[in-house]
């Protein structure tokens, strides 16, 4: 069922990289979204991507980003897979609690889903050999 608490949160852009990171606390769920910016050259922490940190490619993305719930009928083609699924379907495969669905951010760029927050990005936005910008995001407390 709909979440009784409804939230969406506006990143605007470009985030450069000479800025201080863009901090975005989501009250809802007590969480914050850091975004910085990192060259390609400096892809030092890059590899350490997981289910709390996501990279993108720059030039793949239409500012403004928005954070919000995820919402009946959402699909996201993830990472690694071809094609796009529902994210109920992505819940229920990876038996994630249904209590705990609504309280997952999703962040948009445009009309598409980008990232599953604390669980994997989408396959049209990763960081490739041809990437010169990288969009860093982290979930933290």
């Amino acid at each position: 069922e709909p979440p009784s608490n409804i939230f969406r949160y506006c990143v605007q852009g470009p985030i450069w990289p000479q800025d201080c990171p863009v901090v975005v606390h989501i009250d809802e769920i007590d969480r914050q979204i850091i975004f910085s910016t990192l060259a390609c050259p400096d892809m030092t922490d890059y590899h350490k991507t997981g289910q709390e940190l996501a990279f993108f490619d720059m030039d793949s993305l239409t500012f403004p980003l928005i954070i919000r719930n995820v919402q009946p009928g959402d699909r996201f083609s993830p990472y690694g897979l071809h094609g796009s699924q529902k994210i109920k379907k992505y819940f229920i495969d990876h038996k994630v609690p249904r209590q705990w669905r609504w309280t997952c951010p999703v962040l948009t760029s445009g009309q598409k889903i980008i990232w599953l927050v604390g669980h994997r990005i989408a396959e049209d936005c990763k960081v490739t050999s041809s990437t010169r910008m990288i969009l860093r995001a982290e979930l933290a407390c």
